[in-house]
């Protein structure tokens, strides 16, 4: 029975952890769309979702401190995860008040404070999960989390563009989506507080008192340096994961602008692209985690990289073909379900890396690093697209300016393949030392 409530709690989370990321950035930016905000500023508002490149900074806390408000008697993690659901419930209908075609940037600095409490919210509920299940059952409870966060991700996305596309005002649903968090909240409380990890290498029955903020940032990189041999080469995979998913980042940022001109509806964009597009993601996830099982992640990361940057062109032969909706099927089926491949291959590479005696920090401060393209270099997705305008039209380019410009993303992508295959086979696993 025990086990159950942890699996459907663990599903709950998921989705509280997927519900608003699609609120700050794809349905914004459909939102944005539609009242007419140019492409720049679409663009720029990929830098409201920096929170989760940076919410390493704060993880050492959530490892460390209680928290406050007499949140603390439902334990350290559950007590600082209620309250940061109570934060971004509230964010999220206050970002749906806002009206970005008078002025966006109070839209944007919502947005920013609704990416901050999913960033840290996603913090916790990865130390939450990882600590509730036995080192034998984290691939299920990591699959449980990734249904979870799939049909959060669903409601927010696909779910939300048909709802505005039959005239439900954003306002509404915003309201609507922020009230779907408490789904989360009731999982916060279904699960039972984990008990502390005295050794690091996994879960244990052992209360023991938490490392300080200095010793936890001393571990989470120490451990690291040590796998990749020197200070040097761990610099090196830093640059890897930055710049690793940037034609994937700025592909992603311009995708719904792109589908509206091309004269899709919300309704189509809904239906196939993300919808479908989700259920494809889902099956790649699944294809990828047997890929991982036959070889294991570290010798996939250049496949990772390879289908990542390929399925970019996908989008170059779509804006060729004008407003085809079996053309659009196809290349969301090969988008996503590649994605699904490569995001899978990259969370267990990440995964194996980490010292579960900081496991919550370590974790943060890769996927960190790893979201830096999405939220720092997708901010000039707009400007790329309005500079290459001119040049395609003059040209007469296949595609016109979309056409260039993911072929141009997938081109960004080479740099992360060249940096996987020279550098991801160095990680060495080590034994994790008190």
């Amino acid at each position: 029975m025990r086990r159950s409530v942890t699996l459907v709690g663990t599903f709950g989370l998921g989705f509280s952890s997927g519900l608003p990321l699609a609120l700050s950035s794809g349905t914004l930016a459909a939102w944005l769309a539609t009242e007419h905000v140019d492409r720049a500023t679409i663009g720029a508002f990929a830098l409201c979702e920096l929170p989760y490149t940076y919410k390493f900074l704060l993880a050492p806390v959530f490892d460390r401190f209680a928290a406050p408000l007499g949140l603390a008697r439902l334990g350290r993690r559950r007590g600082w995860l209620l309250g940061l659901q109570l934060a971004l419930a509230t964010s999220v209908v206050a970002l749906g008040a806002s009206r970005p075609e008078v002025d966006p940037w109070p839209t944007a600095l919502l947005a920013l404070l609704v990416a901050g409490c999913s960033a840290l919210q996603d913090v916790v509920i990865d130390a939450l999960r990882i600590e509730s299940f036995d080192e034998a059952d984290q691939g299920l409870g990591a699959a449980t989390s990734t249904y979870g966060y799939r049909v959060g991700m669903i409601a927010s996305g696909p779910l939300a563009l048909l709802a505005a596309d039959r005239g439900v005002a954003w306002s509404g649903l915003y309201t609507a989506l922020g009230a779907m968090v408490g789904l989360g909240m009731l999982a916060t409380f279904a699960l039972r507080e984990p008990e502390a990890d005295p050794s690091g290498h996994g879960h244990s029955t052992t209360e023991v008192v938490p490392l300080s903020i200095a010793a936890t940032v001393r571990r989470t990189v120490g451990s690291l340096r040590d796998r990749f041999g020197g200070t040097a080469a761990l610099g090196w995979f830093v640059v890897f994961l930055a710049v690793f998913r940037l034609g994937d980042a700025l592909a992603g940022k311009m995708q719904t602008p792109f589908l509206l001109e091309a004269g899709y509806s919300l309704t189509e964009i809904a239906s196939i692209s993300k919808l479908f597009g989700v259920l494809a993601t889902m099956a790649g996830a699944a294809v990828g985690a047997a890929l991982v099982r036959l070889r294991g992640p570290a010798a996939l990361m250049p496949l990772a990289a390879t289908i990542m940057l390929a399925s970019n062109l996908v989008f170059s032969w779509l804006a060729t073909r004008g407003h085809d909706l079996g053309s659009l099927t196809l290349a969301i089926a090969v988008e996503n379900g590649t994605s699904g491949i490569g995001g899978t291959i990259t969370i267990a590479y990440l995964s194996s890396l980490c010292d579960r005696r900081v496991t919550a920090t370590q974790y943060a401060f890769l996927t960190g690093i790893l979201s830096f393209g999405r939220t720092t270099f997708a901010a000039l997705s707009g400007v790329l697209a309005d500079a290459l305008e001119p040049f395609a039209a003059r040209h007469g380019l296949p595609g016109g300016t979309w056409g260039l410009y993911f072929a141009l993303t997938a081109l960004a992508g080479t740099p992360g393949l060249v940096l996987a295959t020279a550098l991801t086979r160095r990680a060495q696993p080590v034994a994790t030392t008190d």
